[in-house]
């Protein structure tokens, strides 16, 4: 599984919820759960209070009503609560895209070229999926790197 991490190991993860918009499933997901609809999550991402990420996760309608308020640094915490299930397997795709738009500002500050790796995640149980982008200037610089880098 790929997961970043700081260059000194690890880092307590937390996350700003950027918004949480229940709608129709854009077409440009892959197909997964039963509903038309999803419940979009962005949020920001940090370890250790450096920001690393923004990340998108989508969860299938018929999963459950996702209240912002409710949601904490881990969502899969949330979804064993809250929701009532948890993710039994994880499958990642890793390429370099361009920061989506909706980041926030300040993800772009210091950010070189507006890229990063961007992880597609299809998780098992009920119906998720995910894409995360890491901020490519600071892996670059090495203040983050990939799990995989180091064997884990």
């Amino acid at each position: 599984m790929f997961r970043l991490e700081l260059l000194t190991g690890g880092g307590l993860p937390r996350a700003d919820v950027l918004n949480v918009e229940r709608m129709a499933k854009p077409d440009v997901l892959p197909a997964f759960g039963t509903s038309a609809e999803g419940t979009r999550i962005r949020r920001l991402r940090y370890l250790n209070d450096v920001m690393i990420a923004v990340e998108e996760i989508w969860l299938d309608g018929d999963s459950g009503f996702v209240r912002r308020d409710q949601l904490s640094d881990s969502l899969y915490r949330y979804y064993q609560k809250q929701l009532g299930f948890w993710i039994v397997r994880a499958e990642d795709r890793v390429t370099i895209k361009e920061v989506p738009a909706w980041a926030p500002e300040v993800f772009f500050q210091g950010a070189g070229n507006g890229h990063g790796l961007h992880r597609t995640v299809q998780l098992g149980g009920p119906a998720q999926t995910g894409r995360i982008l890491a901020d490519m200037v600071r892996y670059r610089q090495g203040a983050l790197r990939s799990a995989t880098e180091i064997g884990g």
